[in-house]
Protein backbone atom coordinates (compact mmCIF):
# COMPACT_ATOMS: atom_id res chain seq x y z
CA UNK A 1 0.00 0.00 0.00
CA UNK A 2 2.75 2.56 0.72
CA UNK A 3 4.10 2.00 -2.81
CA UNK A 4 0.71 2.64 -4.36
CA UNK A 5 0.13 5.80 -2.32
CA UNK A 6 3.60 7.08 -3.21
CA UNK A 7 3.25 6.37 -6.91
CA UNK A 8 -0.20 7.95 -7.12
CA UNK A 9 1.19 11.10 -5.52
CA UNK A 10 4.35 11.56 -7.54
CA UNK A 11 4.86 12.68 -11.08
CA UNK A 12 8.63 12.11 -11.03
CA UNK A 13 8.77 8.32 -10.93
CA UNK A 14 11.69 8.35 -13.39
CA UNK A 15 13.76 10.34 -10.86
CA UNK A 16 12.98 8.05 -7.93
CA UNK A 17 15.29 5.54 -6.28
CA UNK A 18 13.57 2.66 -4.49
CA UNK A 19 15.65 0.64 -2.05
CA UNK A 20 13.60 -2.31 -0.85
CA UNK A 21 14.87 -4.85 1.63
CA UNK A 22 13.20 -8.25 1.52
CA UNK A 23 10.04 -7.30 -0.42
CA UNK A 24 8.86 -10.87 0.05
CA UNK A 25 8.50 -10.48 3.81
CA UNK A 26 5.12 -11.77 4.97
CA UNK A 27 3.86 -12.29 1.42
CA UNK A 28 2.23 -15.41 0.04
CA UNK A 29 4.20 -16.84 -2.94
CA UNK A 30 1.58 -15.55 -5.40
CA UNK A 31 1.92 -12.07 -3.90
CA UNK A 32 5.71 -12.35 -4.19
CA UNK A 33 5.30 -12.97 -7.90
CA UNK A 34 3.06 -9.90 -8.18
CA UNK A 35 5.67 -7.90 -6.22
CA UNK A 36 8.36 -8.95 -8.72
CA UNK A 37 6.17 -7.76 -11.60
CA UNK A 38 5.57 -4.50 -9.76
CA UNK A 39 9.34 -3.98 -9.32
CA UNK A 40 9.85 -4.58 -13.06
CA UNK A 41 7.03 -2.15 -13.84
CA UNK A 42 8.69 0.52 -11.65
CA UNK A 43 11.95 0.01 -13.52
CA UNK A 44 10.19 0.20 -16.87
CA UNK A 45 8.73 3.57 -15.83
CA UNK A 46 12.30 4.79 -15.28
CA UNK A 47 12.70 4.36 -11.53
CA UNK A 48 15.92 2.93 -10.16
CA UNK A 49 15.11 -0.14 -8.07
CA UNK A 50 17.53 -1.81 -5.65
CA UNK A 51 16.26 -4.97 -3.95
CA UNK A 52 17.71 -7.45 -1.49
CA UNK A 53 15.91 -10.77 -1.44
CA UNK A 54 16.10 -14.40 -0.40
CA UNK A 55 13.01 -15.26 -2.44
CA UNK A 56 13.35 -17.70 -5.29
CA UNK A 57 9.80 -16.68 -6.30
CA UNK A 58 10.88 -13.08 -6.87
CA UNK A 59 14.10 -14.13 -8.59
CA UNK A 60 12.31 -16.59 -10.86
CA UNK A 61 9.58 -14.11 -11.79
CA UNK A 62 12.21 -11.51 -12.68
CA UNK A 63 13.78 -14.23 -14.83
CA UNK A 64 10.39 -14.72 -16.50
CA UNK A 65 10.23 -10.98 -17.17
CA UNK A 66 13.69 -11.12 -18.78
CA UNK A 67 12.56 -14.07 -20.94
CA UNK A 68 9.37 -12.21 -21.84
CA UNK A 69 11.54 -9.49 -23.37
CA UNK A 70 12.63 -12.01 -26.06
CA UNK A 71 9.14 -13.31 -26.81
CA UNK A 72 6.56 -11.85 -29.14
CA UNK A 73 3.53 -11.25 -26.98
CA UNK A 74 0.61 -8.88 -26.51
CA UNK A 75 1.11 -5.31 -25.35
CA UNK A 76 -0.41 -5.97 -21.90
CA UNK A 77 2.10 -8.73 -21.13
CA UNK A 78 5.01 -6.83 -22.67
CA UNK A 79 4.78 -4.11 -20.00
CA UNK A 80 6.24 -6.67 -17.57
CA UNK A 81 9.16 -7.51 -19.87
CA UNK A 82 12.60 -6.20 -18.96
CA UNK A 83 15.82 -6.11 -20.95
CA UNK A 84 18.63 -8.10 -19.33
CA UNK A 85 20.84 -5.04 -19.83
CA UNK A 86 18.65 -3.21 -17.29
CA UNK A 87 19.18 -5.83 -14.58
CA UNK A 88 22.17 -6.51 -12.33
CA UNK A 89 22.35 -9.21 -9.69
CA UNK A 90 24.86 -9.95 -6.97
CA UNK A 91 25.26 -12.83 -4.55
CA UNK A 92 26.63 -12.06 -1.11
CA UNK A 93 28.25 -15.07 0.58
CA UNK A 94 29.41 -15.21 4.17
CA UNK A 95 32.38 -17.41 4.94
CA UNK A 96 33.86 -17.74 8.41
CA UNK A 97 36.11 -14.72 8.06
CA UNK A 98 34.73 -12.61 5.23
CA UNK A 99 31.85 -11.72 2.98
CA UNK A 100 32.34 -12.02 -0.76
CA UNK A 101 30.27 -10.33 -3.42
CA UNK A 102 29.88 -12.05 -6.76
CA UNK A 103 28.15 -10.59 -9.80
CA UNK A 104 25.77 -13.14 -11.26
CA UNK A 105 25.56 -13.78 -14.97
CA UNK A 106 22.42 -12.64 -16.74
CA UNK A 107 21.45 -13.85 -20.19
CA UNK A 108 18.22 -14.03 -22.19
CA UNK A 109 17.00 -16.73 -19.80
CA UNK A 110 17.52 -14.56 -16.73
CA UNK A 111 19.74 -14.48 -13.69
CA UNK A 112 21.88 -17.51 -12.94
CA UNK A 113 20.33 -18.80 -9.73
CA UNK A 114 22.35 -21.91 -8.95
CA UNK A 115 22.51 -20.83 -5.33
CA UNK A 116 18.73 -21.17 -4.92
CA UNK A 117 18.56 -24.28 -7.11
CA UNK A 118 21.15 -26.03 -4.95
CA UNK A 119 19.06 -25.57 -1.81
CA UNK A 120 15.88 -26.69 -3.59
CA UNK A 121 17.66 -29.78 -4.94
CA UNK A 122 18.83 -30.68 -1.42
CA UNK A 123 15.29 -30.27 -0.08
CA UNK A 124 13.78 -32.42 -2.84
CA UNK A 125 16.49 -35.09 -2.42
CA UNK A 126 15.76 -35.28 1.31
CA UNK A 127 12.01 -35.46 0.67
CA UNK A 128 12.47 -38.28 -1.87
CA UNK A 129 14.80 -40.14 0.49
CA UNK A 130 12.26 -39.95 3.32
CA UNK A 131 9.41 -40.99 1.01
CA UNK A 132 11.41 -44.04 -0.07
CA UNK A 133 12.03 -44.98 3.59
CA UNK A 134 8.30 -44.70 4.31
CA UNK A 135 7.47 -46.94 1.35
CA UNK A 136 10.18 -49.44 2.38
CA UNK A 137 8.60 -49.71 5.84
CA UNK A 138 5.16 -50.56 4.48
Amino acid sequence: LPFIVFIKNTDKISKTLFVIEEPEAHLHPKAQIQMAKFLVLLSNFGAKVVVTTHSDYILNEINNCIKLNSVNTDKESKKFAIDKENVSAYLFKNDESETTVNRLEIDKFGISNENFDEVLDELLDRSNELSEKILDNE
